[in-house]
């Protein structure tokens, strides 16, 4: 198997992940999956070369977990920030 169908494979478990999230009714378990769905796709798209792509995936996925903990402003503020130092 070549990268490129092993990096599709990680991307169609992906998708089976994502679109078994709104399962839950659950905040907690629905953010919970929700950024595990973000972290495969992160590795799906860095597995196929798209950098950019995954590590906005990949800070998804840890905002989305850091969510589930906390609701501070100064957190909040920190990914904004961090978003935009990625996206320059």
């Amino acid at each position: 198997m070549t990268s490129y169908w092993f990096a599709q494979a990680v991307g169609a478990i992906a998708f089976l992940v994502g679109i078994t999230v709104f399962f839950h009714r659950d905040d907690r378990k629905f953010k919970l999956q929700l950024s595990l769905y973000s972290a495969i796709i992160g590795i799906h798209f860095f597995l196929m070369v798209a950098n950019a792509a995954g590590a906005s995936a990949l800070l998804n996925a840890g905002r989305t977990v850091i969510a589930t903990r906390t609701h501070n402003l100064f957190v909040m503020f920190a990914f904004i920030i961090l978003t935009l130092v990625f996206g320059l």
